[in-house]
């Protein structure tokens, strides 16, 4: 039954696709909040694996000041005798399993659920109001976060660049290119990073990337993340793109959706770069 289920969802999925279609597995955000201080933050990233159809969620702790880990992750995932029951990760025992183990970390952090300050920039996955863009995109944005019916104060600009690295992927990390067919021979379009090899000859290169901050009232830019050797815990990260970006005092935090290969296109998971801006 458990081998029924995965090849049905995979068929479902892949029948599904339209015109370049982003066909991997891709992990939904849900920010719990910053601190009351503004020094942490926690974020749960959740979904359904493709490889096994079985849901997913894991709690992230960040440290603001340090853009750093500020505790270890927990994470939880749907048992056999779930999933058939919850055959999606929106409402499921794996999410709140993982938030009662979260608990006491959310506690000691002073973290508070719902004190996400103001969300400036909101672009998921899931908005295809303009289907020439690439879901890789996008990579720059502009905010104002003071804006008031006709009254317009400084501009915010992030800009993105995904940076290759001396590194490559594990093999276990980088499947084979396939190209997949309608039943008519037609080629499906599954849209893969330009970052990404042509040939299952080559070996896949890491990629990581730079994040600045321009703001227009202090003529200055700030460096919120800058690329380096790739961490082993990202995967064979391949390309990246802005989702989200919240304000609160003086902090910043902008979710990240980072791209790893997989058999049915690109997966994408989640990772926040935090820093300290100035007063809001």
């Amino acid at each position: 039954m458990k081998k029924i289920h995965i090849l049905l969802g995979t068929f479902l999925l892949i029948a599904a696709l339209s015109s370049a279609a982003l066909a991997g597995d891709y992990a939904q955000l849900q920010f719990i909040g910053f601190s009351t201080d503004g020094r942490f933050i926690a974020f749960e990233e959740f979904g359904v694996s493709v490889t096994d159809m079985r849901g997913y969620s894991t709690i992230f702790f960040v440290n603001t000041e340090k853009n750093s880990f500020a505790a270890p992750a927990v994470s939880d995932q749907l048992r056999d005798s779930e999933l058939e029951t919850y055959d999606n990760a929106f409402d499921s025992p794996a999410r709140r399993r993982a938030m009662l183990k979260a608990g006491p970390t959310l506690r000691r952090l002073k973290i508070v659920a719902g004190n996400t300050g103001r969300q400036v920039i909101s672009r998921p996955l899931t908005d295809v109001t303009d289907e020439s863009v690439s879901p890789y995109e996008p990579k720059s944005v502009a905010f104002a976060p003071d804006r008031r019916e006709s009254m317009l104060n400084g501009r915010y600009y992030l800009k993105l660049l995904a940076v290759s690295q001396n590194q490559f992927c594990k093999e276990a990390e980088d499947p084979e290119l396939v190209r997949y067919t309608w039943p008519t021979g037609e080629p499906i379009s599954i849209a893969e990073s330009p970052n990404r090899k042509t040939k299952n000859s080559e070996r896949q290169k890491l990629y990581s990337f730079d994040l600045s901050l321009t703001i227009d009232d202090l003529s200055k830019t700030i460096v919120l993340q800058k690329a380096g050797p790739a961490p082993a815990a990202r995967g064979c990260a391949v390309d990246y793109r802005i989702q989200s970006v919240y304000m609160y005092r003086d902090k910043i935090t902008v979710f990240i959706g980072v791209f790893t290969p997989g058999f049915l296109g690109d997966n994408v998971r989640l990772m926040a770069v935090t820093g300290t801006i100035g007063d809001n």
